[in-house]
């Protein structure tokens, strides 16, 4: 019953000005009532990809309006799975309406039955949808929606009491801070020439400090960015757990590494390379090639990146920085070829730098995997 308010709340934020399709259209309608049961059963006998044919458009989740109300009414895993499902796929078409869902979906797990809730299993698709959810807003969301999902979960969720809720969702808190750091940090302002230097070039008389209020303003976005940069990195310490210690290291050195802390930076990815996680040991090599080069260490900085590189050979990030390791070391003719290998490649190729700021959005697809078997 709890769930009626979240589902009528829906209806009215995402389809008060939808339009349902004509039949002349090139795109047919949704089909009428029992959709998401039809669908549902769909889902469970296999057809996995349903969701994405049915959900193409915004205005395809007009199916929501029609039935959600009714439809969660009644717990049911395949209920709470599909939701996670249309959510992922809102986070491609239509982001905007990603986060209502997860939220909807939220509530609605707090809903399951006693019977199920003792089921050994349990804790772990709770634990493995609230992950998921935290992810598919990583992608489709700002950070601020990212901190509030995990909050409410954290503060709501029966499963949350008993630390099982915790690893990764703190994680996500922690990168929801590390991406408002990278978005508010000050070399995104390009500076425009200082007033003093254009005074100076046209013989004026200038006085002392002429550019004394630009310069304290972007100083106080320094230490602005600093701070942010700090929070990130107490919040990274507090999700270090045994599922995220590692991801943890690498993403506090990485934050070291912009606070101007290199060597401490290098301290930190002093760990031993995750064997299954490509991405992970991928920025793991990546930060070590930049706090290398930062410390002067240009040869060790080229090792860093050629690590990376291995991993990865189309990376636009690693490739840049080897070839500039490689001028500093005087060897122009291999810094040349590495250029025009990434300029053969050309930006479509993979780089796990274009999404480190997406968080667990990468790992979604794994664990909808691991809920649908566990639906068998």
């Amino acid at each position: 019953m709890m769930i009626r308010p979240f589902g009528m709340a829906l209806a009215c934020l995402l389809f008060a000005t939808a339009t349902a399709g004509s039949a002349g259209s090139a795109h047919p309608a949704p089909a009428q009532g029992g959709s998401l049961d039809a669908t549902l059963a769909a889902y469970l006998g296999g057809d996995t990809a349903i969701i994405a044919r049915t959900f193409t458009r915004p205005r395809d989740f007009e199916v929501l309006r029609r039935d959600l109300d009714r439809w969660l009414k009644s717990w049911d895993r395949g209920k709470a799975l599909v939701l996670l499902e249309v959510s992922r796929v809102a986070g491609s078409v239509a982001p905007q309406y990603a986060a209502i869902i997860v939220n909807v979906g939220r509530v609605y797990m707090e809903t399951a039955s006693g019977g199920d809730r003792a089921a050994p299993d349990f804790a772990a698709f709770v634990q493995i949808w609230h992950d998921a959810a935290a992810g598919v807003l990583q992608r489709a969301s700002d950070p601020w929606k990212v901190e509030a999902y995990v909050t409410d979960v954290l503060g709501t969720s029966t499963s949350a009491s008993s630390g099982r809720l915790t690893g990764r969702l703190l994680l996500a808190r922690a990168v929801a801070q590390e991406r408002r750091c990278w978005d508010q940090r000050p070399a995104l302002e390009q500076a425009s020439p200082e007033v003093e230097v254009l005074a100076k070039a046209a013989d004026m008389v200038v006085p002392d400090d002429l550019d004394g209020l630009a310069k304290a303003g972007r100083a106080a976005k320094v230490r602005s960015h600093l701070t942010c940069l700090g929070e990130a990195l107490t919040r990274l310490e507090a999700a270090a757990r045994d599922d995220t210690r590692v991801e943890a290291s690498v993403r506090a050195g990485w934050i070291l590494f912009q606070m101007g802390r290199s060597q401490d930076a290098l301290n930190r990815l002093e760990i031993v390379p995750p064997g299954d996680d490509r991405d992970l040991a991928f920025w793991l090599a990546l930060f070590r090639g930049r706090a290398l080069d930062a410390l002067g260490r240009v040869a060790d900085s080229v090792a860093a990146y050629r690590s990376a590189l291995a991993l990865v050979p189309t990376a636009q990030s690693a490739g840049i920085g080897l070839a500039l390791e490689l001028v500093r070391l005087d060897r122009r003719a291999e810094a040349d070829q590495r250029a025009r290998a990434l300029r053969s490649a050309g930006a479509a190729g993979p780089d796990p730098w274009s999404f480190y700021m997406n968080g667990d959005d990468r790992l979604v697809d794994d664990w909808l995997k691991q809920l649908r078997a566990a639906l068998r």
